[in-house]
């Protein structure tokens, strides 16, 4: 699965409220922090829900934490491909 299609995986406004919220760079790789949470989630929902679950595991937040650093481009050029179009 490609960066693309695994942003494209998360409803749009999901994909919204990340971005507008900042909540990739204010997350932690940590169970307690709000935002890790939600990406946690996220993740497990709509990306891999046969993957990596559980929320105590330090290394399984660590990697989707990661996962989600390196899919904010794609976040960002799909926001901006949508608004594109519905300037049209």
């Amino acid at each position: 699965m490609t960066l693309n299609e695994m942003a494209m995986a998360i409803p749009k406004e999901y994909r919204n409220q990340i971005l507008e919220e900042n909540m990739i760079y204010k997350s932690i790789a940590s169970a307690s922090d709000r935002h890790m949470r939600i990406l946690f989630t996220l993740w497990t929902q709509y990306v891999d829900p046969h993957g990596e679950n559980d929320l105590d595991c330090p290394m399984c937040v660590t990697n989707i934490f990661n996962n989600f650093k390196q899919l904010e481009p794609a976040l960002i050029e799909i926001r901006k491909q949508e608004k594109i179009l519905e300037e049209l």
